[in-house]
């Protein structure tokens, strides 16, 4: 028997018409489409729904009313359900083709039975698994077909056991249909709860996907949350690390900062504050007067209202306990958008920079005395030679202030035109560096009188580079000196006159007629042979011994014979023997005639001149009936005094000093000495100190 029953289209004939088809595709196509035509085939996927069917499927589907399947189990009689569901499930799950021949329920003149084929297809395309399931006619099961193929039913009556299990195998098939009804029935209201979980599905997935976008901008938030917490958490490491640098640096400066709010309450301070003001970490937040400072200074809350009032600065220096001194500095505590919200304090230690400031004040004030004392001229020069400094000594030789001398250039002021030139080829020389000193004799000229010599030596003051900063002009008046210079060589010359007229006129005539008288007594001798006398030998050795004498005098005047014998208190004693035989004028020593101080034979010499010009000024100034020489040691000084009682002076130095006290003044100078004279209570004394080494 054939697979396939003939089709009522395959028992017409062809048609004789040719075919307009030639090509190979053309009649696979057409071969394709009268299969479609003839063969009821269906495709099912695994849902048991239909993907493609031909059109002579259509006649063993039904369509029931309601919403439209795609699914065959559906689409088919009940009948067909329960064959189909296990043939397809035989398909899918086993890869098995069945085959069954089952009663088609249809009325008119359709088949009485179709054979239902199921069979799995392998090679489907995309991947998805397929089955095809035909319907074909198919008699029923005993009736054959006779010689001329019309259908016969078997002369064989069923046996009561065939009815029986007939019966039986009916009333099972109606069990079946009945459970594959009731299944269906269970399965319809399974797909429709699936249904219903599948839209509570999708309204799930639906509230997850809007949860999944919430979450995801929940994490995008957080996200932006972290980023703004790492931003946040790195400017809060910045503040930190610029908290602890500024805590440093404030500690590191060791400047005491106090900051104050607009009620002057506490708000922070630095650790050198709790010397100032006994501060500790629980102070925070009190008002700065309930404290008492350490520093006498009593207006510190009136200064902190005023610089909240003003919003201006106040800086002061002030005291603290053991002689620290604070240059404090109050502010007005800005923002960054400019507005003040309280006061800045703040407390530098200027101890030292203060002592040393006094330091360097008192040695300013000690140098400032000792040029404006010093006997000296001083002249302190700027780097133009303008006057920086005019010290007290110039002040009175000049006869300018120092305020009216500074700021003057000192050629211009003092020095004469002819020593201009070389004053500032001094100055050019030490500014180069060709000399570290110049001296110069000058002319300066005075406000008022004449022209005064000085003898002036140049030096340069250079700061740590070499740069010259200052001149330093120091200078002596030599004029009184070149004019007792001119005095002492008129002296000497007199002395020398002096000296040889006494030598011509006194010893010269005596020596003369000494000679005179033996050459008298030689031509009596020789041409008279008259022998000589003793009062012709007794007249020669007395004219001999006068000028003998005369020369001792002169000597003696020269260089005291005590002097060059002995010492100075010896000298001083012969002295005074020798002015009273000279004057008749009472005259004595009084001291140790054995001391032997000084040692120098320069010293004294001119302290024995000293005593000598003293003594001759009063006796021929004086009139005096006594004079008085001595000599002591008084400290660490050897004291030379004269006392006279004749005529003195009105106030302290006589109104005139002759040569005489110039010479005696200069001699002391000479020796580094000071002569002192007074005249008081009808007593003149005149005291020269030498300092002993």
């Amino acid at each position: 028997m054939p697979l396939f029953a003939p089709s009522r289209a395959a028992s017409e004939p062809p048609s004789s018409s040719p075919s307009p088809v030639s090509a190979p595709t053309d009649v696979a196509a057409t071969h394709r489409r009268l299969l479609m035509d003839q063969v009821a085939s269906l495709l099912v996927d695994e849902n048991r729904e239909i993907v493609h069917l031909t059109g002579r499927a259509g006649r063993f589907l039904e369509h029931n009313p309601g919403t439209p399947t795609h699914n065959l189990l559906e689409k088919v009689h009940p009948l067909l359900r329960l064959e189909l569901r296990g043939a397809l499930y035989q398909a899918f799950q086993k890869g098995e083709a069945t085959e069954r021949t089952v009663p088609f329920p249809d009325a008119g003149d359709g088949p009485e039975h179709v054979r239902v084929r199921v069979q799995p297809l392998d090679d489907a395309e995309g991947g998805q698994r397929l089955a095809q399931v035909c319907f074909e006619e198919a008699d029923a099961p005993g009736r054959g077909v006779d010689e001329d193929g019309e259908a016969t039913v078997s002369s064989k009556e069923p046996t009561e056991r065939e009815r029986d299990l007939e019966s039986e195998l009916q009333d099972v098939k109606e069990q079946l249909q009945i459970t594959s009804e009731e299944h269906e029935t269970v399965t319809e209201e399974m797909e429709t709860a699936n249904e219903e979980l599948m839209s509570m599905n999708e309204e799930l997935q639906a509230k997850n996907e809007e949860l999944q976008t919430s979450k995801e901008q929940l994490q995008s938030v957080n996200e932006e949350l972290t980023t703004t917490n790492q931003q946040l958490n790195a400017k809060v490491e910045a503040l930190d690390q610029a908290n602890n640098d500024l805590q440093n640096l404030m500690e590191a400066t060791q400047v005491g900062t106090l900051f104050l709010d607009r009620d002057l309450e506490i708000r922070r301070y630095t650790s050198s504050m709790t010397d100032i003001f006994g501060l500790r970490s629980v102070d925070e937040g009190r008002p700065i007067t309930d404290f008492t400072p350490k520093i006498a200074y009593d207006a510190l809350v009136a200064d902190a209202e005023r610089v909240l009032e003003e919003q201006a600065s106040i800086e002061r220096e002030v005291e603290g306990p053991g002689r620290t001194w604070y240059l404090m500095r109050l502010r007005p505590y800005r923002t960054v958008s400019g507005e003040v919200e309280g006061v800045v304090m703040t407390f530098v230690d200027i101890t030292a920079q203060k002592h040393a400031a006094e330091t360097l004040r008192a040695e300013r004030d000690l140098v400032s005395a000792l040029i404006d004392t010093a006997g000296a001229l001083i002249v302190v020069l700027g780097e133009d030679g303008s006057i920086v400094r005019f010290n007290t000594a110039c002040e009175r030789l000049t006869g300018y202030d120092a305020a009216e001398a500074e700021g003057t250039d000192l050629r211009d002021l003092l020095v004469a035109p002819d020593d201009r030139e070389a004053v500032t080829s001094r100055l050019d020389a030490l500014a180069d560096g060709t000399t570290d000193r110049a001296d110069l004799e000058m002319q300066w000229a005075p406000a008022e009188g004449e022209p005064r010599l000085i003898k002036g030596s140049f030096t340069a003051l250079r700061d740590e580079s070499g740069a010259v900063q200052h001149f330093i002009v120091t200078g002596t008046d030599m004029t009184r000196h070149r004019e007792l210079e001119r005095e002492v060589i008129e002296i000497s010359d007199r002395e020398r006159q002096r000296i040889g007229e006494a030598l011509h006129d006194v010893i010269s005539s005596g020596l003369t007629h000494v000679v005179m008288r033996t050459d008298t007594l030689a031509h009596r001798l020789k041409e008279e042979g008259t022998a000589v006398t003793a009062d012709d030998l007794e007249g020669i050795s007395s004219e001999v011994k006068e000028a003998a004498d005369q020369i001792r005098s002169l000597s003696h005047a020269l260089i005291p014979r005590a002097l060059r014998q002995d010492h100075l208190a010896a000298a001083l004693a012969d002295l005074a023997d020798e002015e009273e035989d000279f004057s008749d004028v009472e005259c004595v020593f009084v001291g140790e005639e054995g001391e032997t101080r000084p040692e120098d034979e320069t010293d004294a010499m001119n302290l024995y001149r000293i005593a000598h010009e003293a003594v001759a000024n009063a006796r021929e100034h004086a009139d005096p009936s006594r004079i008085q020489l001595g000599l002591r040691e008084e400290g660490a000084d050897l004291v030379l005094s004269i006392r006279d009682d004749g005529r003195g002076w009105e106030g302290d130095t006589p109104e005139e000093e002759g040569l005489g006290l110039h010479l005696m003044r200069y001699r002391a100078n000479l020796i580094g000495a000071t002569l002192r004279l007074t005249s008081d209570d009808g007593e003149t004394v005149v005291e020269c100190r030498l300092p002993l080494p």
